[in-house]
């Protein structure tokens, strides 16, 4: 006898302003719609067509089983901040209203979009969950100009506050909260982030580093604190032994002076503005390893797509990232900031295929059993189950 699906009805508060891709296989709400439904709450950049459309319109309407609602975000201003707070809070005590109960809340950071859910979640008696990217305050901890001192003092005591008051934490990796200032935290669930690991192109057999193109890639921002000046370091230690091998460096950087300086003594380090997703995974699929050198990473969603591209890659023991690369299965492992340790993996890499060729298939074989859009809404489901146990 065939047993029903439970279908659980949720209110996502997220802060956008990145429209989302209305691609089924790309968008996690499609996914998610297999189990769940409701309402996304968020903001936008405006469009040009904006003025043509009336106000009901919107930009699009429905996402699988979810009403899509968004605010257009003004570019600036010290009042746009209350201003979302408000249409995330009135917005979603309305939709609760209108609509029917909501099972669950589901916010994204510690900050404005959580805040709001506090309030929607007090004001309804629904459970709040609160999906935390990554260390609330440590990215603060490597600019030094005023404004991101205070900050960082303003993340130091307003995320434990709203972070404690959650019914559910979903976190990327156990010890992410550790170093936070904080009486006892609320019951937590850890799982990955959503990454659609499906559209990637892969090679159908084994990987052979001799179908791999010559450069190393770099992918991400902001680029000061994923290391890349620690990347550009470790590969100019380097690259007079491995001739033909260049460094892609590609991203989203409004100044990248200081990082061209590092690597103006070398023609084979080469730097390209971001690129759409779809471009960005055909530099992965071409790629001879990928680098992720970063400073501070919550989980580092393009370890996943390299995995799932069948490419070796090097990554930062820091953070959340050992819960997803193993060192010398799926991966190598360099110490913090260490440029001579990067530069050491680095070399090793590139004069071990065969060692190359054992960790792209151990990454290949762990994304897609671990980490792949399925599992990521097997753990989704167990979460709301155990938080509504219904």
């Amino acid at each position: 006898m065939a047993v029903n699906r439970r279908r659980y009805r949720v209110l996502f508060i997220h802060p956008g302003p990145v429209p989302p891709s209305i691609t089924e296989r790309r968008n996690v709400l499609f996914h998610l719609s297999r189990m769940s439904h409701g309402d996304l709450v968020t903001t936008r950049w405006s469009s040009e067509d904006d003025d043509t459309r009336r106000p009901a319109e919107g930009r699009f309407q429905v996402l699988g089983g979810f009403r899509y609602h968004a605010m257009i975000a003004s570019s600036s201003g010290f009042l746009r901040p209350l201003r979302t707070f408000l249409y995330f809070s009135v917005k979603g005590v309305l939709l609760s209203l209108s609509g029917g109960r909501y099972d669950a809340i589901v916010t994204y950071g510690p900050f404005i979009p959580s805040i709001a859910g506090l309030v929607v979640s007090r004001l309804t008696g629904t459970p709040l969950i609160i999906d935390v990217p990554g260390h609330p305050t440590k990215g603060y901890r490597y600019s030094s100009d005023m404004g991101s001192r205070l900050r960082a003092w303003a993340a130091g005591w307003l995320a434990p506050a709203v972070l404690r008051r959650a019914d559910l934490l979903k976190l990327l990796y156990p010890a992410q909260l550790d170093g936070l200032p904080g009486a006892i935290w609320p019951k937590s669930v850890v799982f990955h982030d959503f990454a659609p690991l499906s559209l990637i192109e892969r090679e159908d057999g084994p990987a052979h580093v001799e179908s791999h193109g010559d450069y190393l890639l770099f992918l991400g921002s902001p680029w000061f604190l994923k290391g890349v000046d620690i990347l550009i370091r470790a590969f100019n230690a380097i690259s007079d032994k491995f001739p033909s091998v260049s460094l892609l460096v590609v991203g989203h950087c409004p100044d990248r002076s200081w990082f061209e300086e590092l690597a103006a003594k070398n023609p084979r380090i080469t730097f390209r503005a971001g690129v759409p997703h779809e471009e960005a995974m055909r530099l992965v699929a071409g790629c001879r390893a990928l680098v992720l050198p970063s400073r501070t990473e919550g989980m580092g969603r393009v370890l996943l797509e390299a995995m799932a591209a069948r490419k070796p890659i090097v990554a930062t023991r820091v953070d959340g990232i050992p819960t997803y690369v193993e060192d010398g299965e799926n991966g190598l492992l360099f110490d913090p900031e260490d440029v001579g340790d990067l530069a050491a993996k680095l070399e090793l890499l590139l004069t071990d295929d065969k060692l190359a060729e054992r960790l792209a298939e151990g990454g290949f074989s762990r994304v897609f059993e671990e980490f792949s859009e399925e599992r990521y809404v097997e753990h989704f489901e167990r979460m709301l189950r155990n938080l509504v146990r219904v």
